[in-house]
């Protein structure tokens, strides 16, 4: 089973893909990498995934492949959210497709809200069914304290030093589970991250 997610801006700077590439290039498979995209590989945990941007449609797309899905998916998700936070005001929406028909997409801060507002079920604009939020939720988030630490060494392994990753590796399971006990809250965990790298420039 794969894990996918769709992250939808207001506008697409054309340096987002590049610098994502550069980012992910020791990732990148042999030959598999082209101006809008590319096929990673976690050498760790044999994990792929492919990741391509459609300008047109100002949409990045990742589909994660393989037994540490979920956090090599969140990993990724979070070296986007570092480049897309490098531009001011840039507004980005991060949806998560449903499990049985792709075209149909949550938006991920709605099902969080969702989870807050003790709202059990959510039907997606377009979907034919409603859908359990945690288990929408629990195909993107690790869940489990090894996903969990898993997804910090990719991070860590992310930065040449000690960095906000360890601040955040000691912080980690302070943090709430995902409101309704799906795992930790990545928006908070990517956020503190954030915050303790731009505290030590």
């Amino acid at each position: 089973m794969s894990s996918c997610a769709v992250l939808i801006q207001s506008f697409l700077p054309p340096s987002v893909m590049p610098r994502f590439l550069v980012k992910r290039h020791k990732q990148i498979k042999a030959g598999l990498c082209w101006r809008t995209g590319a096929v990673l590989h976690d050498q760790a945990s044999g994990t792929e995934a492919v990741v391509k941007a459609d300008m047109e449609a100002r949409r990045i797309y990742l589909w994660v492949n393989g037994s540490r899905r979920k956090e090599f998916l969140s990993f990724l998700w979070f070296t986007l959210r570092e480049i897309n936070n490098s531009f001011e005001k840039l507004a980005v929406s991060e949806r998560i497709p449903m499990p049985d028909d792709k075209d149909v997409t949550a938006d991920y801060q709605t099902l969080l809200d969702c989870v807050q507002d003790g709202i059990d079920r959510y039907r997606p604009d377009g979907a034919k069914r409603a859908y359990n939020v945690k288990e929408l939720l629990g195909l993107v988030e690790p869940s489990k304290e090894d996903e969990q630490l898993e997804l910090l060494r990719m991070i860590k392994e992310q930065f040449d030093e000690k960095d906000a990753a360890d601040e955040a590796a000691v912080n980690l399971f302070e943090l709430k589970p995902n409101i309704g006990g799906i795992g930790v809250n990545l928006n908070e965990l990517f956020a503190r991250i954030f915050a303790a790298r731009k505290r030590r420039a």
